[in-house]
């Protein structure tokens, strides 16, 4: 196959003639470039991205959190991901893999044809998976279930402990749903482990926003 580099405007146009119906169908909205986000559950939005990788395109899905806080690269802001303009990942899925799944990727350096060929596999191959995992969600303690599952090793050998983003944010999760023992436990080890890869004064704000969570859980039904 040649090699042929779409522009990001072919992408975009394809993108959006293959996913728009779908995406819209099932209640995404664009919140920006190839980034969408669905609120469906108190609390909790569903995200779809399209996250360019070197030359091409990889699939993503997700849950974003609006009671867990993040840390920005660089100058170490911590924000809050509470509407969809601002939702930012606490749990993050791809098809991507030791065996890569089938339309995991969309190549973007084969020509328009390839691009659309490429565009039309990942909604019927990987749209699906998403649509299923986020189904698989449908109240707040739901979330409980799927940290557990985050937290076994992938086919890589990589820990939940090497995820600060979605470690923390079970930390806060178990903070709002009462269980305050086992919040300080999971905060106290992601402490530990990122203590030398932040600023003291960012840890010190973390630990702050972890208290106010564990004083003030959700009353859930």
């Amino acid at each position: 196959m040649a090699f042929e580099l779409c522009s990001p405007k072919l992408i975009d146009d394809v993108l959006g003639d293959v996913f728009d119906q779908p995406r819209a169908k099932a209640g995404f909205q664009k919140v920006r470039d190839r980034f969408y986000v669905r609120s469906r559950i108190q609390r909790i939005n569903d995200v779809i991205e399209f996250f360019r990788d070197k030359l091409n395109l990889n699939f993503v899905w997700g849950l974003s959190l609006d009671f867990v806080p993040h840390i920005t690269n660089g100058v170490e802001n911590i924000r809050w991901h509470r509407t969809p303009k601002s939702a930012h990942k606490d749990l993050s899925y791809s098809g991507f893999g030791r065996v890569p799944a089938l339309g995991w990727s969309i190549e973007a350096t084969g020509g328009k044809d390839e691009l659309k060929r490429s565009a039309l596999l990942t909604r019927s191959e990987m749209l699906p998976k998403a649509l299923k995992f986020f189904e698989s969600v449908k109240t707040f303690l739901d979330l409980e279930a799927v940290f557990q599952e985050k937290q076994r090793p992938n086919e890589w050998g990589w820990t939940f402990d090497m995820c600060p983003q979605s470690s923390l944010a079970f930390s806060f999760y178990l903070a709002k749903s009462g269980q305050e023992g086992k919040a300080r436990e999971l905060m106290s080890k992601w402490t530990a482990r990122n203590s030398t890869a932040y600023r003291e004064e960012t840890i010190a704000r973390v630990s702050q926003l972890f208290e106010e969570a564990v004083r003030s859980p959700y009353a859930l039904p």
